[in-house]
């Protein structure tokens, strides 16, 4: 999910439980949620419109 939020033009979030937080480490990465947060999910969603 990280890297597909890459894929479609997100970047490391703030937020330390969304998908799109830059991990350190494994327990970084097993200490995010695996969604994205409301920020990046909106902001997926005004890049995916694009597309079609």
């Amino acid at each position: 999910m990280h890297e597909l939020g890459h894929v479609f033009g997100l970047g490391h979030c703030e937020n330390p439980r969304c998908v799109m937080h830059f991990s350190n480490s494994i327990i970084d990465t097993d200490y995010k949620g695996k969604d994205y947060c409301e920020k990046c999910l909106n902001k997926l969603k005004r890049n995916l419109e694009g597309i079609r």
